[in-house]
């Protein structure tokens, strides 16, 4: 079926969407692969892009069958049943995301308080998100009424859903406000550099951009539900929905490749400085933005031994040795130890 102009820009800024989300994915395995650190985080983010992948596959056959058309078809059938599979592949896939950068935060985080709050996000954006796609499936005592209104009989009111979906969607938009705001307060209160404070902020805390799609996702589903047209505009929601997936992983990958740019960076320094025309090759000395940072000092002039341990996980957890990433340079300095 020939596909009109926002059908095409829905494939078109969905397949654009996840190829980047894949790209920032492959980066984070190679970056983890690299200091052989391939962790549970990982694989549930595995998970989540399979997840992705299919949803954005759904979109495609369900656009296919005339999804995103103003008035009924004769495939319309065919392409609300996809949409419905979009969503049961697209909310967990988001969920999992979000689990998953939980999983990361906990391998930084020691205080036994922290924890708590974080497995209880991470639980409870399984459960919530869950009960969403139970819904969505079990509305109807037959499941083909769920897309084809001629067998919808018995189903759950449209308010039980709308009800839900916004709660859910709230909700998800609270876990990427805390987990973006929660990392700023933590590394605010290190003794770093502001220039280092500033970075790990920046890195951790892009789940905001998420929250932002949430809420724009919360917007859409109540004016879908809203709306007294037969045949109601779903193309911004599903827009939103993959925004929102996409910039789950994308927020929660990019923490973990700072040992893949911090190497590419030292490989940029000693290029720059790698005498082409005759000269011997002197050593290439680090600049003052990789030395190792101070701990926070206890009154009695001691490190904290909780932020010790969580600064030192945040700056050596990921970061290979320079002299093993660069064996054939020497490093004229004596800050070998953990890169900034």
């Amino acid at each position: 079926m020939p596909t009109t102009g926002s059908q095409a820009a829905l494939l078109h800024g969905s397949w654009a969407a996840v190829g980047i989300s894949l790209l920032v994915f492959g980066l984070r395995i190679i970056a983890k692969y690299r200091i052989h650190k391939i962790r549970s985080d990982d694989y549930v983010m595995a998970a989540a892009v399979i997840l992705l992948v299919a949803s954005a596959a759904m979109v495609t056959v369900a656009v296919h069958y005339g999804f995103g058309l103003s008035v009924p078809s004769a495939t319309s059938v065919q392409a609300q049943m996809y949409f419905t599979l979009f969503q049961v592949f697209c909310i967990p896939a988001t969920a999992l995301a979000r689990v998953s950068f939980i999983l990361y935060m906990l391998g930084i985080v020691f205080s036994r308080r922290s924890r708590i709050v974080y497995w209880t996000f991470a639980v409870l954006q399984l459960l919530v998100n869950s009960i969403s796609v139970i819904l969505i499936l079990a509305q109807c005592p037959n499941i083909q009424g769920v897309w084809d209104s001629a067998e919808a009989h018995g189903c759950l009111p449209a308010h039980i859903q709308q009800d839900w979906g916004t709660a859910q969607t709230t909700f998800n938009s609270f876990t990427d406000m805390y987990l973006a705001v929660f990392p700023i307060w933590k590394i605010w209160h290190i003794h770093l550099r502001l220039r280092t404070k500033i970075s790990l902020i920046v890195l951790l805390s892009l789940g905001i951009f998420a929250m932002g799609a949430s809420i724009a996702r919360t917007v859409e589903l109540n004016r879908v539900y809203d709306s007294r047209s037969s045949v109601p505009n779903l193309v911004p929601l599903v827009r939103w929905t993959l925004v929102e997936c996409c910039l789950v992983v994308v927020a929660a990958s990019l923490p973990c490749m700072r040992s893949l740019t911090i190497s590419f960076g030292q490989k940029i320094i000693t290029i720059s400085h790698f005498p082409w025309f005759g000269r011997s090759a002197q050593p290439v000395a680090m600049s003052e933005s990789f030395q190792q940072p101070r701990w926070p000092a206890m009154p009695d002039g001691q490190p904290s031994l909780d932020e010790s341990r969580s600064t030192a996980a945040v700056y050596t957890a990921d970061i290979p040795s320079p002299i093993e990433s660069n064996p054939p340079f020497q490093l004229a300095s004596n800050h070998t130890s953990a890169i900034v």
